[in-house]
């Protein structure tokens, strides 16, 4: 059995803004995909 979450979240700045969002920067959580966990703007 596979058991999965999804968060949504909003920000409301413009994207173009943002920098870089990371997720679980202290690598606390169990995550088999880190590589996933940041998001860097353009």
């Amino acid at each position: 059995m596979h058991n999965s979450a999804t968060h949504d979240f909003t920000i409301i700045k413009a994207k173009s803004t943002i920098k870089k969002i990371t997720i679980d920067p202290s690598e606390f959580m169990a995550d088999v995909k880190a590589a996933n966990n940041t998001y860097e703007g353009k």
